[in-house]
């Protein structure tokens, strides 16, 4: 895959300011946006996504404009043709395993393609979900609701799979043994990867290029991973010595952070000019 983009966007979120000026070109089929939580990683995917609306810039993937302000191009997310795993996995609770799959085929008319079906029950098969497809997600494990989570993304035939932090929830054992599982689906859809982690088991599970994040900017972007890895060990202890300098300097003594924009940031900062709500 080739991505390019430059984004701009600016959060706030009472007093503070966040603002995200991502400049990013990589041809490449697994790209990991790695560094500490709150840099901006998870408001770079949402844009690519198609979920937030970046204040200034352009997304292009493969030659296909996704995003451009000047040119007022801002293609919806259900045309962009990307599949997209949270953090949190986003199962709907009130549908089932078959359900949350089948919703991934579901069109904006509310009706879903021919063979959907078939389509389902295929899925189920291969993430070897058949014998919980008619369970809810309450019902079912974590490494389960990965399974139906990557299941659903992967059903629309999506040309860019976005993972962010799809470890981070699980124990250690598991953790790998999904790593692994991932790994193999992925390489098997032979589709291209943007993925989000902070953890150094995953840069060497899926990292080809490595975008490396300070506070809202990338710091650094390393091709060859696998012969790079000292550099990138070196640079991210920089960046969280750096940060707990510049977090100490400025948060107030029991100072938190209450967020509302359901697609922002570290899933942190509110859009400038949104109230509240």
């Amino acid at each position: 895959m080739n991505i390019d983009l430059h984004i701009k966007k600016t959060m706030t979120a009472q007093s503070r300011v966040f603002d995200l000026d991502i400049r990013l070109q990589a041809d490449t089929r697994r790209l990991v946006l790695f560094g500490p939580s709150g840099f901006g990683k998870t408001l770079t995917l949402s844009a690519i996504a198609g979920l937030v609306k970046p204040d200034a810039g352009m997304i292009a993937f493969d030659d296909r404009v996704l995003f451009d302000s000047e040119k007022k191009i801002n293609l919806p997310a259900r045309d962009r043709h990307i599949g997209y795993v949270f953090q949190n996995y986003a199962l709907f609770p009130h549908l089932t395993v078959r359900e949350n799959v089948a919703f991934g085929l579901k069109k904006p008319s509310g009706g879903r393609a021919a063979g959907a079906p078939e389509k389902v029950e295929a899925y189920l098969g291969f993430f070897g979900l058949a014998d919980l497809a008619d369970c809810f997600p309450k019902d079912i494990s974590g490494g389960q609701s990965q399974r139906v989570a990557l299941a659903r993304a992967l059903i629309r035939d999506p040309k860019l799979l976005l993972l962010d932090e799809p470890f981070s929830a699980l124990d250690p054992y598991l953790r790998k043994k999904m790593r692994d599982e991932f790994r193999s689906t992925i390489d098997r859809f032979h589709i291209p990867v943007i993925l989000i982690t902070h953890d150094f088991d995953d840069l060497a599970a899926f990292a080809d290029v490595v975008a490396v994040f300070g506070e809202g900017r990338i710091k650094k972007q390393i091709t060859d991973f696998d012969n790079n890895q000292s550099v990138v060990e070196n640079l991210i202890s920089e960046i969280y010595t750096e940060t707990r300098k510049e977090t100490d300097d400025r948060r107030p003594n029991n100072e938190t952070r209450s967020f509302s924009h359901p697609g922002c940031g570290a899933f942190g900062y509110r859009c400038a000019g949104e109230s509240a709500g």
